[in-house]
């Protein structure tokens, strides 16, 4: 779970644990099977959650924050990538993508490509890479 709003939540997990995450804060990683639940710290919160098959995709969630070009890492099955702020232009040798806020792209591993990616100045973005169990 990220938050993407300015406003915190706080999670209560399992009855046993409260967690407060910001927008600010490292993606949280819970089991699906997990009794969660949520109450914003003022106004109205909103998250983005990534869930994966059991038993079949494993992924691996993360914040980025970069201002110069690169190329992605590869899971075995791809990656999701969405852009929280900024915007982010997204290439390969057949293909250019242009994501703005909350926009999403599933980006296939390519045999004989590799995607590449260009942020403006200030952009941030969740990498979802994906993995064959």
């Amino acid at each position: 779970m990220c938050i993407l709003s300015e406003n915190g939540i706080q999670l209560e997990i399992d009855t046993r644990k409260s967690v407060v995450l910001y927008r600010n804060s490292e993606p949280f990683h819970f089991a699906g099977e997990t009794v969660v639940s949520g109450s914003p710290l003022a106004g109205e919160a909103l998250n983005i959650n990534f869930m994966a098959r059991r038993g079949k995709v494993r992924h691996h969630v993360e914040r980025m924050r970069k201002t110069e070009s690169s190329t992605l890492p590869y899971g075995s099955l791809g990656n999701f990538l969405f852009c929280t702020n900024g915007k982010i232009l997204l290439t390969t040798q057949l293909h250019s993508i242009d994501l703005a806020v909350f926009d999403a792209a599933y980006l296939p591993r390519g045999e004989d490509y590799s995607w590449n990616i260009s942020p403006s100045a200030g952009s941030e973005w969740i990498l979802a890479t994906l993995d064959e169990m």
